[in-house]
Order: C-alpha cells, then structure tokens, then sequence
C-alpha cells in the first residue's frame, strides 16, 4: 500500500459509529481487502498463501482465485468461503472491483498482451447468468491507450463509471477520472479536477449519492484516508475526509457502504502489519437533519348547512362520498383521509330503496397538500418507569415501493430498529425523541427523519399534575371541533360562504348551490345523452313525458318532468326507474338552462342501439371489453388476464376519466347469491387493475347480477350471461 508519514494530528471522532470490529472469521494474517457487498454475499480480494496473486488461493493448485463470504445474523460470522468462477480470475492480478445489476467490473493485469515488465491494468467485464455464473472478463471498450493503467471502478450508473488512472493530464501520481458510455463505448476519459490531489487518489466505491475514495493527501490522520464527494450529475463536491474511527493514522481504504449509509466495510491495517477488513455500523442509524415534528392532520369535518328536512319522508338519505373509497351517510360527517393527494368529493341524495344516487347536492376536487411527512403517536408527557408504545406513521401521495424500515432515538442512549416498540424512561427529565425512515428500491434510498421533545414525570409529580388540572373552556367557534386527541379538525363547509376564509390552507371549489327558496329553479329526471337529436316522442322513451331537451357541447342531454322541489321530483324519479332507466338522476334547471355540476359526471344509458354511453361532460365511450367466467366462478382466467393487459396496453399513457366494472351472472339461482356471484367478479377485475398501477378514483364498480342477462330464457347461451363488462371513457 501507498504510505506517507505526512499526517496532521486528529483528536476529533465521528459520535455517530459506535460499532467497528475487524472480521476475525475472515482475515488471515495477508492482506484482505477491498470489500464489496453483493446480492446479500461479501466478496473481497486476498494475496494469502502466495506473494503475488489477489485473491484467495486453493488448496491443491494454489491458483488464485476470489473468495466470497455469506454473512450470518452476526456481523463477522460467516460460512465457508466460495470460490468465484475461473473465468474472471487468472494468473495474474485482480484487484478492486464493483458489482452492477448483471455483472462485474474488475482490474486486473493486461495478462494476454506482451510488455517489458509488470503488465499494466485494466478494467474488465464480467458478464453474470443466474444459471451459467460468470462470463470470460474481457477489457471494456474505452477511449484509451493500451499502455495507459486504468483501474478501481465505481459504477454509478449504466452510462458513468468513475475509475483511478496515470493520464499526462492528471494532478498527481494517479487520480480520478470519469467516463460517460455512448453507444457501448466508454468514451475519454475526463480528470475530476475538484478531488484530485497530487498526491495518489485510489480504491473509488459509489453508494447512494456519495463517490468515496482513498488519497494519501496532506491532511489527514496518516497514510491512506478515507474520503467522501457528493454526487449531482457530473458535478463533484469538496472531498470530504471522514473521521475516526474510519480514519486512523494507518492506511485506510476500500469502503463500501450499505444503500442505507448505516453500516459497511472497509479496510485498514491498524492492528496488523497486513490489511484486514473492518465492519462498522453507525448507531444510532444517522439521525442528521431532523426536522421538528408536527402531526399531520388529515381529518376533516364536512357538513351541508342547506339540508332538506323532507327527505327523511322520501326514503332518502344523505351519502358523502370523499374519492378515496370511502363513504359516510349524514349531513355532517367527519373523515380522515389517508394523506396528501387530490380528491372527489360528493355529497349525492341516495334512494333507500335502491340505492341510487337521487340527487347531486354538490362537489368539488378538494386538495391536501403535501409530499412525503413521517410522524409518529406519542403524548406531550409520559410517566418515568412506565412502557410507552412508539408507532411510526408515514404519510405518501405517492404508492410505496420500496421496503421501509424505521428506527427509534429515545434520547436516553437507547434505540430500536422496530417500527412498532415499546420503551420505558428510567429517570425524569426532557428527552428529544428521534424517528427516522428509509424508503430502499435498489440502490435508490428515501430518508426522512423527524424529533420531537418529550418531558418524562416521576409518578408522583404525574398524578399531582393531573389532579390540578383545569380543562380549558371550550372553543365556542363554531368551526372548530376538537377531535378525541385534543388536536383540532380542520373544519370544511359542502357550500362556499364567509366561514371558508378561516381555512386558507385547504383549497376546494364548488360546482354549483341552488337555493330551494328561489322560484327560479326547477327540477327533473335526467335521462341520458345521446350525439345525435332524438324526436321526444321516440319509442325510446317509454311514454314518459314530457320530454325535453338541451344541447350542450354538440350532445342531447334528454330529461323527463318538470318540478318546483326536490319533493315533488320524487315520483317522476321513480317512474322513470320503472321504465328502466336505472342510471337516471335528478338535475336542477335554472329557467331552461341545465345547471352544469358534477352529477352530469354520471354515466348515463338511453335504450336504444342509436344511444352512446357519455357522461354529459363531453367524455364518450372509446374502448368496452367483456370478461366471461366459469360456473359459479369469480377469479381471473389466464385468457381473461391476457385480454385485460392487451386492453392496459391501448390505455397506456392515455387521460383516463372513468372505467365502468359491471359483474353480471346467468339466471339460475337465488337473486342474493348472484349478487354476491356478480359483485366478486366485478371486483377481481376491479383488483386487477388497481395491482396494475389503475388509480381506485377511476374505477366504478358495480353489479347486477342475474338483472341483465344478454340472453334471457336461453340455458343454451347462459356461458355469455356470465361475465364481466368493461367500458371505458377518456
């Protein structure tokens, strides 16, 4: 290794690790280094038992050859090594190496050219194969001579690769460079003049946004030290030495760190006169950058202050409806939504009888700001000696992906890695208690952390305090309603008026408001739409009337009846049901002008093949698809399956405003059991979709069980009465 006895006196230390050991079961008394953490095994480079190979030789032929190491529960237990496969090794050297998704690049000698001397390095490529192992290693293909030495890669993506290398350009004795790949060629290489020393800059190892590497620069604690670089692009920050106990007045090198940044290895030969590799871990787990908690508060109190008495009399009743699945009956009611995002929120008039929706009292998209915020449960002050459970809670727009894990600072020298834990505080006093989360996918790691101080009472001064106290007198505000925790919800009037003004940060819009006073106003039965006019006295209306019309947007909205109130719009509504139009809704005019809201955002469907199925808000119908099943069957065929990904296909990319799932069954059986039958099969396909990335908001799920048969009264073709129907509109 490269030594120098320039050093500067270091007495500071990094608090943060706590762990750090020398893997005993691994290190032999030659050098081991380079460590390298791989698909869940170790691999790393050893010259033991010959004086010029790097890698651990056999017993028998003494060939060298790489050794890999599968670590157990315990950092430094680790089972029999396994040789890596003879094709990457030779009889010349391999040194440091990096591991990417399919493959390894490593150095070694230009063993297959001829040269005066030691031949020089290079990088070579492995290609790996779960089931035929490694491939020959051959040189990479890059903008460099031969006799140039390139080696130590650190792959930080498909198309840059940072290696160490003696270039005439260079500032010392080998530095830094970076290659971009285009077209399978790594191109010329470019000097990383913001690292480079001149002194010697080696053994580069990339994880998670930071380059760290080894120089032997003025500076530091001694010999080879241990660097860090933030990464953004092509741009490379200060370097970064690391502190003790990573940096020791002894040669250090060769650190590889977990996606994570908590733990790793490196290598070191502080306590030997050869390199050993070291495990360290950092505990706690990097609590950097805390931000203060504050308790998200995703509940909202939503009322309708202009309710009609009668409905009650009507056999209807009120249903808000908030976009994320959820449902709630009453004029006031209080919902608490799963975290930031944009929401359809409804508030329909329901027919009793059949469920329906009667009447659109109002909607709006209401917004919850925000991205990604980690919190957790835990009261102002707790009691000493008591257990206390700590619950993590994060809250995403967005789904998560990756595999999360959490972990706990209690601020009294303990720490868990259990998302949900128990913990008790041996002594009063004020703690900062500490939470945070990594999100990992690949090498691709999320963090966030946040703190929260505590106050932790004796029992004594717990119960006094508790017996002295007073509760505050109520918020007489109107708008405000506090919530079982104490912690205020925030207050969302259905209808727009002055009170909106107090809720600033909760941005919605309402559609329309019709005032049941105002004469102006009249209702009736919306029927359906169609691109084409019909006559009002076509046989498609059944005989109801009278019958109007509107165009709106180049389509006929047609509807039925004409009522002063909602009351007197009941009976109209019902006989235009029995007529069979079951997505019929009542809709309010202003004079003769359709009142635009969102219950025109129904689907609606007129009898008659010259009919298209529209939702009124100038959305059309462009894709149906029909899923058949078995005989008292509910899940997914293959062949239904593979019709169901061609159709994702042809939306692929597409503005999706609604897809309608409709379960149908045959007429045999009890009317209940084909509703169950037809409901399961509505929702496996409703379940699929939403696996494949469909947003739950889009989809409407619906049955009807033996209602709709496409054959009625033919047992012969009952195999088509049995399905699924799919209609889509963008």
């Amino acid at each position: 290794m490269v030594k120098t006895a320039s050093y500067a006196q270091h007495n500071d230390a990094d608090a943060g690790i706590t762990v750090i050991e020398p893997l005993h079961a691994l290190n032999s008394g030659q050098s081991e280094y380079a460590p390298f953490f791989w698909k869940n095994k170790l691999y790393f480079i050893s010259n033991r038992n010959n004086h010029f190979a790097l890698y651990l030789s056999e017993r028998t032929s003494r060939n060298a050859v790489s050794s890999v190491f599968q670590p157990e529960k315990e950092p430094g237990t680790y089972t029999i090594p396994q040789h890596l496969a003879h094709k990457i090794n030779s009889k010349y050297n391999e040194g440091p190496f990096c591991f990417v998704e399919n493959g390894i690049y490593i150095t070694c000698n230009q063993y297959n050219r001829s040269f005066s001397g030691n031949p020089p390095l290079e990088i070579r490529y492995s290609v790996f194969d779960n089931q035929k192992g490694f491939t020959e290693a051959r040189r990479i293909s890059i903008d460099l001579p031969d006799s140039v030495p390139f080696g130590h890669p650190a792959v930080i993506n498909d198309s840059l690769m940072v290696f160490s290398a003696k270039i005439y350009d260079g500032k010392g004795k080998t530095d830094l460079y970076y290659s971009i790949r285009k077209n399978k060629r790594w191109q010329r290489p470019v000097n990383i003049s913001s690292i480079n020393s001149s002194s010697d800059e080696l053994f580069s190892n990339y994880n998670n946004g930071y380059l760290y590497f080894s120089s032997n620069r003025p500076g530091g604690y001694g010999g080879l030290d241990i660097y860090r670089t933030k990464v953004s692009g092509l741009q490379f920050s200060t370097p970064e030495l690391m502190k003790n106990p990573i940096n020791s007045p002894f040669d250090d090198f060769g650190l590889w760190i977990d996606p994570t940044l908590r733990w790793g290895y490196f290598t070191s030969n502080r306590s030997n006169t050869e390199d050993d590799i070291y495990w360290f871990s950092f505990a706690p787990p990097l609590f950097e950058d805390c931000k203060p908690f504050v308790k998200p508060n995703y509940c909202f109190l939503f009322y309708e202050e202009s309710g009609i008495e009668s409905k009650d009399t009507l056999g209807m009743y009120y249903e808000w409806s908030f976009g994320d699945g959820e449902k709630s009956r009453g004029l006031e009611v209080r919902h608490c939504f799963p975290g930031p995002g944009k929401y359809k929120v409804e508030l329909n008039i329901v027919d009793k009888s059949s469920g329906a929706v009667f009447y659109n009292q109002v909607s709006y998209d209401f917004l919850i700001e925000g991205g990604r915020v980690l919190s957790f449960e835990l009261p102002d002050t707790i009691v000493a000696q008591k257990p206390v459970i700590f619950k993590p809670q994060l809250y995403s727009p967005n789904k998560v992906s990756g595999k999360v894990s959490f972990h706990w600072y209690f601020g009294d020298r303990n720490n868990s890695n259990k998302a949900f834990t128990s913990h008790a505080y041996e002594e009063a006093g004020k703690y900062t208690v500490k939470l945070s989360a990594f999100e990992t996918k690949g090498d691709s790691v999320i963090k966030a952390c946040v703190e929260k101080p505590l106050i932790v009472m004796s029992s004594a001064d717990y119960a006094l305090l508790a017996k002295n106290h007073v509760n505050p007198i109520r918020d007489k505000n109107p708008l405000i309603k506090k919530n079982n925790s104490g912690s205020s919800d925030t207050i969302i009037p259905a209808l727009a008026n002055a009170r909106t003004e107090q809720t600033p940060n909760w941005k919605y819009d309402h559609l329309y408001k019709i005032n049941e006073e105002d004469t102006s106003y009249s209702y009736k039965v919306h029927l359906g739409i169609s691109p084409n006019m019909i006559s009002p006295n076509d046989t498609t209306f059944r005989g109801l009337s009278p019958i109007s019309y509107n165009k709106i947007n180049d389509l006929y909205h047609y509807s039925f009846g004409n009522a002063h109130n909602l009351a007197e719009s009941k009976p109209l509504y019902n006989e235009a049901r029995k007529k069979g139009f079951e997505n019929a809704i009542v809709v309010a005019f202003k004079g003769d002008s359709l009142i635009f809201g969102s219950n025109m955002n129904n689907i609606f469907k007129l009898i008659g093949d010259s009919i298209k199925l529209t939702n009124g808000m100038d959305t059309t119908k462009n894709i149906s698809l029909i899923i058949f099943f078995g005989n008292g069957k509910c899940t997914l065929s293959d062949e239904a399956r593979k019709h169901l990904d061609k159709l994702l296909q042809q939306i692929k990319n597409k503005y999706v405003k609604n897809i309608q799932v409709t379960g149908h069954t045959d007429e045999s059986g009890s009317a209940e059991l084909n509703d169950k039958i037809s409901l399961q099969r509505a929702l496996s396909v409703t379940d699929y979709f939403i696996n494949k990335g469909i947003g739950k908001s889009v989809i409407k799920t619906s049955y009807k069980g033996n209602k709709q048969p496409l054959f009625p009264g033919n047992e012969a073709k009952s195999d088509y009465n049995r399905r699924v129907e799919i209609e889509i509109f963008f």
